[in-house]
């Protein structure tokens, strides 16, 4: 990925604003791939910690759930609870890799000396 003189973002020939880039095979537009960016820690992102606790909370409400759609030793993954509970964890998960990747990532523009080492 390289940053012309606008501060925009250029990649695969597609140009993007800060805010997100061009994933080859897909359109312009095209949300910022999250795998790619270095995580900070909990401990320095800001109010990550409430957001870690938070999916702790909610993985014990799955293990509940989860104990309550299984009979005769077998879970049910069809059950409505037991997938309400999954699908709350992931997006608790996901808000909290969110706010890490966001603290992890540091982007520089073109003409400030530290783009200017990263373009070379």
């Amino acid at each position: 990925m390289a940053v012309d003189a606008e501060g925009g973002f250029v990649e695969s020939g597609g140009k993007t604003d800060n805010l997100r880039e061009v994933v080859s095979g897909h359109g312009v537009g095209v949300p910022l791939v999250a795998h790619d960016v270095e995580l900070a820690k909990v401990e320095d992102t800001p109010g990550a910690a409430a957001l870690a606790k938070h999916v702790t909370q909610r993985r014990k409400w799955l293990a509940q759930a989860a104990e309550k759609a299984t009979a005769d030793g077998k879970l049910d993954p069809t059950n409505s609870k037991y997938r309400t509970a999954r699908k709350r964890v992931k997006r608790a998960q996901r808000r909290l890799r969110r706010a890490r990747a966001r603290v992890g990532q540091v982007r520089v523009k073109v003409g400030t000396p530290a783009g200017d080492a990263a373009q070379a």
